[in-house]
């Protein structure tokens, strides 16, 4: 059993200063170590379906309908946006598509290079006369033309959100995967000057099914994604300040999630110097991390006193983030039915 001393306050402060350290070290090397904040956000989805909770799956006519039918019903089973029913109803909502598969093979050859080995007899007159014979390897090259194969292949389906009540298009959407790849060829003779290990022989090329089954379920993967909202996450700079102090202190603990010591810092920097833009700035990122509405308002807020402060471009992105991130939430919100303030 592995036993783990206790670290105390004085001891974690040492630790804290030590990485600060040698990070700073180690930015004079690589110019990349500086100290930022990792936002968690969900964006609404691509395709929003207002005050819809439940729906249904129509099938999908077709031969890889049922490929994208069940791509896609994956994809909404594995979040909580909607709850999926199985037959036709009482659902809000029922996802009809139209899905069609193309694939092209172009056939053809392609001239490659093979070297032979081949013994001769070679028989030399020396200068009194008498004869020599000995036999010789001698390289011998020759064209040979080997079948290959381009394949194209793409999968589309054209998917509409009905109402069941009124037949009325709630959304409708496409998506489109695309495939090219190539098959034998000089590339794929071994014995060959064009050889190259990547290449695919063309006995080892899949059946069309097999591409086109992938291509559809690609594709369910897609229109899911779409009707559904996307989790994301984004780093963000913490402001150092000048590089010596409480701020700098400050955003290390942040860095290294310690959000509410880092908070106290800056708000004790704030206390003692109200015009401080970066201590302003850091406790904007504090309150962004958070992630609520209200959160999102308050970063605005500090984030606005920062940039009267200091008209900094790095003040000046984080208020244009922090509106775009309000703006996802009351989409959000409305996708989801829920009031304002609801993310």
């Amino acid at each position: 059993m592995n036993h783990h001393p206790h670290v105390g306050p004085e001891r974690a402060r040492f630790l804290t200063i030590l990485a600060v350290l040698v990070c700073l070290a180690l930015l004079a090397v690589t110019a990349g170590c500086a100290p930022t904040a990792q936002l968690h956000g969900t964006a609404p989805a691509r395709v929003g379906l207002p005050g819809v909770q439940t729906l249904t799956v129509d099938h999908f006519p077709g031969p890889y309908g049922e490929q994208v039918r069940q791509c896609l019903l994956h994809e909404l089973l594995s979040g909580d946006r909607y709850t999926v029913l199985e037959g036709s109803g009482p659902a809000q909502a029922v996802l009809r598509a139209e899905v069609v598969p193309w694939l092209e093979d172009r056939q053809s050859t392609g001239a490659a290079t093979v070297t032979d080995r081949m013994e001769r007899t070679v028989t030399i007159t020396r200068d009194d006369g008498t004869e020599v014979t000995r036999q010789e390897t001698v390289r011998v090259e020759r064209t040979v033309f080997v079948p290959q194969v381009q394949r194209s292949a793409e999968v589309t389906a054209r998917l509409t959100v009905v109402d069941p009540r009124t037949g009325g298009v709630l959304a409708a959407t496409a998506e489109t995967q695309c495939f090219e790849d190539s098959y034998g060829g000089p590339e794929s003779l071994p014995e060959a000057k064009e050889y190259d290990a990547d290449s695919t022989a063309l006995e080892d090329m899949p059946s069309q099914r097999f591409i086109l089954s992938e291509l559809g379920c690609d594709v369910g993967r897609e229109l899911g994604r779409a009707l559904m909202p996307q989790a994301y996450v984004r780093s963000a700079e913490l402001d150092v300040g000048q590089g010596d102090g409480p701020v700098e202190e400050g955003a290390w603990l942040a860095d290294q999630g310690d959000w509410e010591a880092a908070a106290r810092v800056w708000r004790s920097v704030l206390d003692r110097d109200p015009d401080n833009p970066a201590a302003a700035y850091n406790l904007g990122l504090y309150w962004e991390a958070r992630g609520t509405v209200d959160d999102f308002l308050l970063a605005r807020d500090f984030y606005r006193q920062a940039m009267a402060m200091e008209p900094k471009m790095l003040y000046r992105t984080a208020l244009e983030r922090i509106d775009q991130r309000l703006d996802e939430a009351g989409r959000l919100a409305e996708q989801k039915g829920q009031p304002a303030g609801q993310p």
